[in-house]
């Protein structure tokens, strides 16, 4: 029987983006949790049940019998019981910037989400979303300076992954080579999927790493 003082954590079965940074926090920290991969038949059997799901959406994180909805908010509790969270909160500003700037690469102005096609996305949204996080990148290693791992590498990395994985989801608008001019962001993946916990996670589970600088 599980520790319910453990994380439980539910999401699709297969790769899945947006519970990654979640995970990997956890992984890195050394911090035992528990999973649950539901696949999609389940899902629409059980995506209404508010008491399995509150937002009708995954993941969730329960802990101690309370529920933690959206990715975001998995992430952000995930890398504060990680030690994950910079202190300074400057950087701890730039690190929430991070996955907001990823986030315009889907719904921004001219992202995948827009209607705007292919040609658009590559010409405006895609350069200057991801200049933007070189731009504000400190560490010579990591998303911050030294050794320090932070979500937004996790965030960086997942994001990766899912666009070079899974275009058919995307209107085919990315494309897997996208993000190789982008020096920095390449090589804080390459750095993240380096790291011992990452790398053996991803060998527990092969299928989930795309991009590999």
């Amino acid at each position: 029987m599980s520790d319910p003082n453990q994380p439980h954590i539910k999401y699709f079965t297969g790769f899945n983006w947006r519970v990654l940074p979640t995970i990997l926090s956890l992984e890195v920290a050394g911090l035992p949790y528990t999973e649950e991969r539901i696949g999609f038949p389940e899902w629409r059997q059980t995506k209404q049940d508010r008491s399995l799901h509150p937002t009708n959406t995954v993941p969730v994180v329960t802990i101690a019998g309370t529920k933690i909805c959206q990715s975001v908010s998995c992430a952000k509790f995930a890398a504060k019981a990680a030690g994950l969270e910079p202190a300074n909160p400057v950087e701890a500003g730039l690190v929430d910037e991070v996955e907001a700037c990823l986030q315009e690469l889907l719904n921004g102005a001219s992202g995948i989400n827009s209607g705007d096609g292919r040609e658009k996305y590559v010409a405006e949204c895609l350069p200057k979303w991801c200049k933007r996080i070189e731009d504000i990148t400190k560490g010579d290693k990591y998303f911050l300076p030294g050794d320090r791992l932070t979500i937004a590498d996790f965030w960086i990395t997942s994001y990766v992954d899912f666009f070079a994985a899974h275009p058919e989801f995307l209107k085919n608008i990315p494309n897997k080579d996208d993000f190789n001019q982008f020096k920095t962001i390449m090589r804080i993946v390459k750095n993240v999927k380096a790291h011992p916990a990452v790398a053996a996670y991803y060998a527990r589970h092969p299928g989930e790493s795309v991009i590999n600088p």
